[in-house]
């Protein structure tokens, strides 16, 4: 049997929304999802979309390569009025996804 040597998505998942000190329903109004799919996730019951995955690391600062991989730290560190700038652009990409439908 192979040894694992990395935790899974699940868990660094977990890891991730503990570190940020929040809630599993405070990480699914962040994501606009259910609070049952981070249970989901995180058990590693089912995974995330390629969508949702770059939506965690937009809105927690998160570093994808660990995310995916376990490589690397947790989080970036960005430029103060950067990572604002690119909050706003999400939000506002956001709005206009919805606006579309």
């Amino acid at each position: 049997m192979k040894k694992k040597d990395k935790k899974d998505l699940g868990s660094r998942l977990r890891e991730l929304r503990k570190t940020m000190k929040i809630s599993q329903g405070e990480m699914a109004r962040h994501l606009e999802i259910t609070q049952h799919s981070v249970l989901n996730y995180e058990s590693s019951k089912r995974y995330p979309d390629a969508r949702l995955l770059y939506l965690i690391r937009d809105k927690f600062n998160v570093n994808l390569n660990w995310l995916v991989n376990g490589d690397g730290p947790i989080l970036f560190s960005y430029d103060t009025k950067k990572r604002a700038e690119l909050n706003y652009l999400t939000e506002r990409l956001q709005t206009l996804l919805k606006e579309l439908t």
